[in-house]
């Protein structure tokens, strides 16, 4: 879900001009409040642990050097950044399973973790803009205010297949 709204809010606040017939603005107040996480508490130990046993696992095990070493250097690794970001690097899907073919290096997870921030932060700012021209706009954005459920939104999502 966290993917694909922050997907959605990038794609469609990139442009030069914002189309506000496009943005659903659900997405932009969720990635709004994902940045807003960025802020909070780095992921407790325990926790990053479970993370890194779901990106460790998507591997196979003959693959690592020292498995007890990776994944302490793992857990060290996530713990430096909030729940948020770390649980987005590991989805099998969107995360460093699905990007990263062969078991990667720590400074590679490190990279990794960093480059989901900054993406947050630059769909932020892109929902923050498409907030603020919605809000000026004559319609004030209110065609859109259903969210991604809403049959305007639905058209939209039809018409970029």
């Amino acid at each position: 879900m966290l993917w694909e709204g922050l997907d959605r809010v990038v794609r469609d606040t990139a442009r030069s001009r914002v189309d506000l017939t496009r943005i659903d603005l659900a997405s932009c107040h969720a990635v709004i409040r994902l940045e807003q996480e960025l802020e909070g508490p780095p992921v407790p130990p325990k926790i990053a642990a479970r993370y890194g046993k779901f990106i460790t696992g998507c591997y196979r095990a003959r693959d690592f050097v020292d498995a007890d070493t990776f994944a302490t250097a793992l857990v060290a690794t996530l713990v430096q950044h909030p729940e948020a970001v770390v649980s987005m690097a590991s989805d099998p899907i969107h995360g460093i399973p699905r990007k990263f073919k062969f078991v990667p290096a720590i400074s590679e997870v490190a990279d990794e973790l960093e480059a989901i921030t900054a993406r947050i932060r630059l769909a932020a700012q892109g929902a923050r803009r498409a907030l603020a021209v919605g809000a000026v706009h004559p319609k004030g954005g209110a065609e859109n205010d259903l969210g991604p459920s809403s049959p305007r939104s639905m058209r939209c999502v039809e018409e970029d297949a």
